[in-house]
């Protein structure tokens, strides 16, 4: 009998991916149910409780129709990827608004504008895509807005 000994790492992000390390080789999984212990009335409030966006069968994208009020002025989703795809992302609402995306790694890009910003995903995982109240541009406000997400 031979006796084998591994050293195993396993982390897990605040975001939702699992990783562990074996043998000089990393890997990492997005956690699908990232939000599922978070109670209904926080989920989407923040980035550790976001709402995940799922795509129907055979769809490449979704739309996303949500409101903002005082509370919160910004929306979170996740959402699973894989690295090289590219996203596409346009949105508008009853008033001025902004968007960034933060990649499985913690970085991240924006903020986005909302005339159809698409990047290349640098990593595979889950990533959070934030939206909300552009205060730079304009007052605060509530009301109802419109998210198309594309993955390609």
């Amino acid at each position: 009998m031979h006796k084998i000994n591994l050293k195993l790492i396993l982390t897990v992000s605040l975001i939702g991916v699992i990783t562990f390390s074996l043998k000089n080789a990393t890997y990492s999984y997005p956690l699908n149910s990232i939000a599922q212990n978070c109670p209904n009335a926080q989920r989407g409030t923040s980035q550790n409780c976001p709402l995940p966006i799922n795509f129907s069968q055979g769809s490449y994208g979704a739309l996303i129709n949500d409101h903002l009020s005082a509370t919160p002025q910004m929306r979170y989703y996740s959402l699973s990827a894989r690295s090289g795809q590219r996203l596409t992302l346009s949105f508008a609402g009853a008033g001025p608004l902004r968007a960034g995306i933060t990649f499985p790694n913690n970085s991240g890009d924006g903020p986005f504008s909302g005339d159809g910003n698409t990047i290349e995903l640098p990593q595979t995982g889950t990533y959070i895509i934030y939206i909300g109240q552009n205060t730079m541009s304009g007052q605060p406000w509530r009301g109802n807005f419109t998210m198309a997400v594309i993955v390609k």
